[in-house]
């Protein structure tokens, strides 16, 4: 289930700093805390967030009201980054902070303007883009054939890796806190906090990790990550 709709490569800015430190100077710098939402489906697309810190889900409502999860975002990812490219007069996606963080809010024109002045950016942006939409592809199909086990170890897997991405040499074995509660994991991985809770207690019996109130220990991240397939 490699893949799916987390990215493993999230830095947009990679091996461009003057660009990256040129784009926050132009942006609006904000403070985001856990579960506040930055934009809702149907608001006004006028601007694009940049993610300096934090961990952000992007996310569309059925019309039953069930919250359907469409990606993970990291710090040095555009959260709202299928928009870059269309000019849509309203978001068709709703995001909210799974982590407190930081994010940089930049009017839509002067991200396209940046855009059109780099043209090698202009093509990570075409590349991403196709990316993403191939990632969605193949996360539609797997609602239909991965089990829900498999789709939450990938997910812990996905947050670990983010948490650790200045890890130097090796992955550390000291705990690692994620401040998540089940069913904001469950709502991650399209399911429910029901359908979760047994297979996270298996992984607590197993020593992997460890439930607590409002938040997820992972005991060895280590460990978890070698054995991400369930």
């Amino acid at each position: 289930m490699k893949d799916l709709f987390f990215e493993d490569d999230h830095d947009f800015f990679k091996g461009y700093a003057i660009q990256k430190n040129y784009f926050i100077k132009q942006s609006q710098q904000y403070e985001i805390q856990k579960n506040d939402i930055l934009f809702s489906e149907g608001d006004a697309d006028k601007y694009c967030y940049y993610l300096l810190s934090g961990v952000v889900r992007v996310f569309q409502t059925a019309d039953c009201g069930k919250e359907l999860g469409m990606y993970i975002r990291f710090p040095g990812s555009f959260v709202d980054f299928s928009d870059l490219l269309e000019d849509l007069p309203y978001k068709n996606t709703s995001a909210q902070a799974v982590t407190a963080g930081s994010i940089c809010v930049l009017p839509n024109p002067k991200i396209k303007e940046i855009l059109d002045q780099e043209k090698e950016l202009f093509k990570r942006t075409a590349a991403w883009s196709c990316r993403e939409r191939r990632l969605l592809e193949k996360w539609c199909l797997s609602l239909a054939s991965e089990k829900v086990p498999g789709r939450l170890l990938h997910l812990l897997s996905t947050l670990c890796r983010g948490a650790l991405a200045d890890a130097v040499d090796k992955i550390p074995a000291e705990p690692l806190l994620l401040p998540l509660t089940q069913t904001q994991l469950a709502c991650m991985i399209n399911s429910t906090q029901c359908t979760i809770n047994p297979y996270l207690r298996q992984l607590q019996e197993e020593g992997v990790l460890k439930l607590g109130r409002g938040r997820i220990c992972i005991r060895n991240p280590a460990m978890l990550l070698k054995n991400s397939i369930y």
